[in-house]
């Protein structure tokens, strides 16, 4: 049923968080001005040397909420290596 719900919708808004207002739409036209910037870039000296080419602007949904992670960045090789990472972050608690 929230499933059908408008984006700006209260129950959207808490289980989007900020994201919310991300649509298919918005991110289109973030890629339009991003090739847009890529393509004025290539026309200047910058470009033609390829050094500091122009950067996306980042939305909400391109950051990933660390809160959510469980574990190390690379991932565990092991069970052993988990049940000391745990051990670890339970002694520093």
């Amino acid at each position: 049923m929230a499933a059908h719900l408008p984006r700006e919708s209260a129950t959207v808004r808490a289980q989007l968080g900020d994201a919310w207002w991300v649509t298919p739409e918005v991110e289109f036209m973030r890629e339009v001005e991003y090739v847009t910037r890529v393509n004025t870039w290539l026309q200047t000296n910058d470009g033609a040397k390829g050094i500091n080419p122009p950067k996306r602007h980042p939305l909400p949904i391109d950051e990933p909420d660390d809160s959510d992670v469980i574990g190390s960045d690379e991932g565990f090789d092991s069970i052993e290596e988990m049940d000391a990472w745990f051990a670890a972050r339970r002694a520093a608690a």
